[in-house]
């Protein structure tokens, strides 16, 4: 027997009334639901840039960071992005910006 999330969910307030727990539920059904949430977004290309990037750069950019090519894509530009651009998927960050090569420069120079 195969249960869709909402009878999952139904099934365990309905015990959860008769143990009184409905507390503890209510707070592990919000958890599982910010867990979802943070799973779903993390499928999500994001892409931030000074200038908007051609699709042909866009593609290059999901071939590097491993992508689906329907891979659902969010993008912004921001004026304070140097050169290149900095993208974000599956949880890793990468940054292509003049200001993070910079950085890193300083960091290897300091050390």
């Amino acid at each position: 027997m195969v249960l869709n999330p909402q009878e999952i969910a139904r099934s365990l307030w309905a015990l959860s009334k008769r143990a009184d727990q409905q507390d503890k539920i209510k707070h592990f059904l919000d958890h599982l639901a910010r867990l979802a949430n943070e799973e779903k977004q993390k499928e999500i290309l994001f892409i931030t840039s000074r200038y908007p990037l051609t699709q042909e750069v866009i593609d290059e950019i999901k071939k590097l960071v491993d992508a689906p090519a329907d891979v659902q894509i969010q993008s912004k530009l921001d004026e304070n992005i140097l050169g290149s651009f900095q993208v974000s998927y599956r949880g890793l960050v990468y940054d292509g910006s003049v200001a993070n090569a910079l950085s890193q420069m300083k960091r290897l120079l300091e050390s």
